[in-house]
């Protein structure tokens, strides 16, 4: 009869479907006598019990490794408390991250090689100011094309870093560790800033990408500013920007509310007020599915899940009124 029929097709699909989803030796045990002895859990149900009880990193959890010397107030302080407890930037011991010291060529090598997870190369070139403490750092650094030394002999592990200098090691970074791609290339025309033609030649390229895709703000005046050495603090809240674009999930900014992250890319580009760009803000979100965007554009990365996170991306690729928007991961 057609229904008796419907149903053994439909029992038959249902079958192949827990054939091709379970290995064969898997789907022989599913067809085994239940035993009334207990049992050890399989390799694959270990993994997903191990898996699911990973804590799930949170800004409360990343705000325990705190600095003690940057205002719990401050917008830079949930960055820094990222990178310590990251393990990306130390420092200097009982919490102490002295923000306004200079950043070196050294501490910025080093940050990137921890990003990296690379490893050391078993030769390197030696340089005469690098110890053991950089050793590691530096010869990755070398060995990627981030950086070279000073001059044939020193690698100026001690010198500053100009916003320029940070912009090309930032830059180089990306292209090592293929981030272009995720970061986009959005760059920023140097001539329409009161000191574009100030930048030197070699930070141009690498500049006008920082700058267009977040990654650097201007100074005061909507000035660059290239030759302005760098502090901790400056450096550790570019480290930050570049973070989230080494992920895919984590595209937003882990230490910024997802409204907070709308509104930047909507008064970036325009000259909309922010209590106008939060209000616009909320209608992306409810555009984009996101249920009670009035109270989840208070709310932080952590706090939505991957599908959520993906829609607030859209939200923000909406923001600016594009002519045309092209979804590079159709599957996703």
């Amino acid at each position: 009869r057609p229904t008796r029929l419907a149903a053994m097709l439909l029992a038959g699909f249902l079958l192949m479907a827990v054939t091709n989803a379970v290995p064969p030796k898997e789907f022989r045990k599913m067809q085994e006598p239940a035993s009334t002895e207990p049992r050890q859990m399989g390799d694959m149900e270990q993994r997903l019990a191990k898996k699911s009880s990973r804590p799930v990193l949170t800004l409360e959890t990343v705000r325990q490794s705190g600095p003690s010397d940057v205002p719990a107030d401050s917008p830079a302080y949930d960055a820094v408390s990222y990178l310590m407890y990251r393990g990306i930037m130390q420092g200097r011991g009982a919490g102490v991250f002295d923000p306004y010291a200079m950043a070196t060529r050294g501490a910025a090598v080093t940050a990137l090689y921890r990003m990296s997870g690379g490893e050391t190369p078993a030769e390197s070139k030696v340089f005469s100011d690098v110890d053991a403490r950089y050793a590691g750092a530096v010869a990755w650094a070398v060995d990627a094309g981030i950086t070279q030394g000073v001059d044939g002999e020193r690698f100026g592990i001690r010198e500053p870093v100009s916003r320029g200098q940070l912009a090309v090691l930032l830059y180089r970074f990306a292209k090592a560790q293929v981030l272009l791609p995720k970061t986009g290339l959005n760059m920023a025309p140097l001539a329409f800033y009161p000191d574009g033609d100030a930048v030197p030649d070699y930070a141009e390229e690498a500049l006008s990408w920082a700058l267009g895709n977040g990654i650097f703000r201007t100074t005061v005046g909507e000035s660059i500013l290239a030759h302005m050495p760098v502090s901790r603090l400056q450096m550790g809240q570019a480290l930050v920007a570049l973070a989230r674009f080494q992920d895919a999930l984590a595209a937003l900014n882990p230490t910024m509310t997802v409204g907070n992250q709308i509104v930047e890319n909507i008064r970036h580009h325009s000259s909309t007020g922010k209590k106008e760009a939060m209000a616009k803000a909320v209608e992306l979100l409810r555009m984009v599915g996101i249920p009670q965007p009035e109270q989840r554009v208070k709310q932080y990365p952590h706090e939505f899940s991957g599908g959520m996170r993906q829609r607030v991306m859209i939200a923000i690729a909406f923001a600016c009124n594009p002519q045309l928007l092209i979804p590079d991961e159709p599957t996703t």
